[in-house]
């Protein structure tokens, strides 16, 4: 287990006003997520609560958004949860399991807890609901990778 002065430091992570953790480019510079992750919030100390749309272009069929949308809107709030915790992380592995159409233009709720840790990975479920009727859209368990200083370096980040 590396030691804490291992880790490098998720302070310096770019944040939108809105609480959104943002991505260098092109979100970071934008100043928004690209992906329709529109608001975050720490309802707890155990779970992130975030606002998201699925944006038009990502539509699949009229008002409904393509899977690869959905896919890539739980990898990517999966991912930026343990930024919440102080700590950048890699994603190991994302499934995502599909339960209902997710529709586009409407505001959705995703949320995500926080299920353990184990040396440098970290354990993650998410949820996608309609904020409109409550339905379950989708869920996902992921394995994050916390980030040490050195894998930044390797790839001329830190």
């Amino acid at each position: 287990m590396p030691t804490d002065d291992a880790l490098p430091d998720a302070s310096k992570v770019p944040l939108s006003p809105t609480g959104v953790f943002l991505c260098l480019e092109p979100c970071g510079v934008r100043g928004e997520c690209r992906n329709g992750v529109l608001a975050a919030r720490l309802d707890d100390d155990n779970s992130v609560v975030y606002e998201i749309e699925c944006p038009h272009e990502y539509r699949e069929t009229p008002g409904l958004a393509h899977t690869s949308w959905t896919a890539g809107v739980m990898s990517e709030i999966c991912g930026q949860s343990p930024l919440w915790l102080g700590v950048i992380a890699f994603t190991g592995t994302v499934t995502t399991r599909y339960q209902a159409a997710v529709p586009v233009g409407e505001r959705l709720i995703g949320r995500v807890t926080f299920e353990g840790r184990e040396g440098r990975k970290i354990f993650v479920n998410a949820t996608l609901t309609s904020s409109a009727t409550g339905t379950e859209l989708a869920t996902a368990k992921a394995i994050m990778i916390a980030a040490e200083t050195r894998n930044l370096e390797e790839r001329g980040l830190s």
